[in-house]
């Protein structure tokens, strides 16, 4: 599958057309000539361009990223920054990195995840998921 027919895919899944802001993406990347080229045959970089070109196809109104610059050039990584910057107004956006250059340049809130667990939210979390599956099983074996 092409990089052009992965991004068909996607939007055919989410039963949407490519908008053109999502091939000003493509070629904000430059992405644009290896469009064609197999994913498959792609660069690591080239491959995480293309997954990220397509998590803008239609208009996603909450975003979920684990490392959104692994293997991208730091060309690539400042558009994916202007790309967030400029999305975070009309969106939700949650990113998970290591990359303190790319955190930097976000210039967005940072929760740690330590601070989750000094909060003691993971905590009340799990008990909450302990207490829903109790009670499912005793409710589904009875």
């Amino acid at each position: 599958m092409s990089g052009r027919e992965f991004l068909k895919f996607v939007a055919y899944a989410k039963r949407c057309e490519i908008s053109a802001d999502v091939f000003r993406i493509v070629a904000s990347l430059g992405m644009t000539p290896h469009l064609d080229t197999r994913v498959s045959d792609m660069s690591l970089g080239m491959q995480k361009k293309t997954m990220l070109a397509a998590a803008w196809i239609g208009e996603p109104l909450v975003m979920l990223f684990d490392e959104p610059s692994n293997g991208l050039d730091v060309a690539a990584r400042d558009v994916v920054i202007g790309l967030v910057k400029a999305s975070r107004l009309s969106r939700t956006i949650l990113i998970s990195t290591h990359d303190e250059y790319f955190i930097a340049g976000l210039e967005a809130k940072i929760i740690m995840f330590e601070s989750l667990l000094q909060d003691g939210l993971m905590e009340k979390q799990a008990e909450k998921r302990s207490y829903r599956i109790e009670q499912s099983a005793s409710t589904t074996f009875q």
